[in-house]
C-alpha cells in the first residue's frame, strides 16, 4: 500500500497527466510515417451469415458430414457450430444434427435433417446439385 501511495505522490510531483494531442500533431505524425491520409476510412462491409448450421463430429453422424460437403461452395453464408463445443445444456429445439436455422428474416426457423438440406438447395439452386 505504501508503494502505491509513493507512486501517486511521485506522479503528482512530476505533474504527470495523460497527454493531449492536437489534430496538427496527429497530421505531423502521419506525415512522418509517410502516410498522408488523415481522414477516417470507411469501415469494411459487414458480412452476416444467412444460416446457422448445427452439426456434430461424431463418427456415425453421416448427415452432418454430408451437409458440410453440400454447403462447401457457399460456405461464407453459413456459421457452422459443432454442438460438441456448446457449453451447458442445448436449447430445446436442438434435438439432433444436422439442424439448420434460417436467420435471413425476422422469423428464426429450425429445420432438421433432409428438410434442412432441401431449404439450402432451394436457396442456392444454381450452385448446389440435387443428389
Amino acid at each position: 500500500m505504501r508503494a502505491a501511495q509513493e507512486a501517486r505522490a511521485w506522479h503528482r510531483e512530476k505533474k504527470m497527466t495523460t497527454p493531449r494531442v492536437s489534430e496538427d500533431e496527429v497530421a505531423r505524425y502521419m506525415a512522418q510515417r509517410g502516410d498522408n491520409r488523415t481522414e477516417v476510412q470507411e469501415p469494411q462491409q459487414l458480412v452476416v451469415e444467412r444460416f446457422v448450421l448445427y452439426v456434430s463430429d461424431r463418427e456415425g453422424d453421416v448427415g452432418s458430414k454430408a451437409f458440410r460437403e453440400l454447403i462447401e461452395p457457399v460456405r461464407e453464408d453459413f456459421r457452422v457450430v459443432d454442438v460438441g463445443t456448446i457449453d451447458g445444456d442445448l436449447p430445446g429445439w436442438l434435438v439432433g444434427t444436422p439442424t439448420l436455422v434460417d436467420v435471413r428474416g425476422n422469423d428464426r426457423i429450425a429445420y432438421k435433417g433432409t428438410e434442412a438440406m432441401e431449404v439450402v438447395r432451394s436457396a442456392y439452386p444454381s450452385v448446389l446439385k440435387t443428389r
